[in-house]
């Protein structure tokens, strides 16, 4: 089973009461917190009605399903179109529609204030298109800065086997 069946099984075993106040950006329907327990400290906020998820900064990143690439600092872009605006279920700011340079179709929901992210039912999915093509990536690095989509530990390792050359 991989790492995506095995957060939607914890998701529909482990909901949670809701959180007052937090209510789904989409529906309005006040939001279940779901222990994602084996996942590091994620604690998904969902939506009973419309299957999206809150992930608050550095939740995407622990469930994106690899180690080479942190996800939340991927070059994503805003993306106009037609994908109905919403507020941050945390803070109220207006969320920016974003995506990612390689899949302009796939666009996903980022407070710019709490640097959290809302993802549509099945945009979790769609993103791990985008951890595929930056896990397998030949990225120029020059200089001593980590390159945008890096994890820590991919730039450590890289720094190492540079060190040895």
């Amino acid at each position: 089973m991989g790492w995506l069946q095995s957060v939607r099984r914890l998701v529909e075993s482990r909901q949670q009461s809701g959180v007052p106040g937090a209510a789904c950006p989409r529906c309005g329907v006040v939001l279940t917190r779901t222990d994602t327990a084996g996942y590091g400290r994620v604690i998904l906020d969902v939506c009973s009605q419309c299957q999206g998820l809150w992930l608050d900064a550095g939740e995407l990143d622990q469930l994106d399903g690899s180690v080479w690439v942190d996800l939340e600092d991927h070059a994503f872009h805003e993306s106009p179109g037609d994908h109905p605006p919403c507020d941050c279920p945390g803070c109220r700011v207006p969320l920016k529609s974003v995506s990612a340079p390689d899949l302009p179709d796939v666009i996903i929901d980022h407070c710019p204030a709490c640097s959290g992210f809302w993802l549509d039912a099945g945009e979790l999915e769609l993103l791990h298109v985008v951890v595929d093509r930056s896990e397998s990536e030949q990225v120029s690095v020059r200089g001593d800065q980590k390159p945008k989509g890096w994890s820590d530990l991919r730039w450590r390792l890289h720094q190492v086997c540079v060190s040895r050359d």
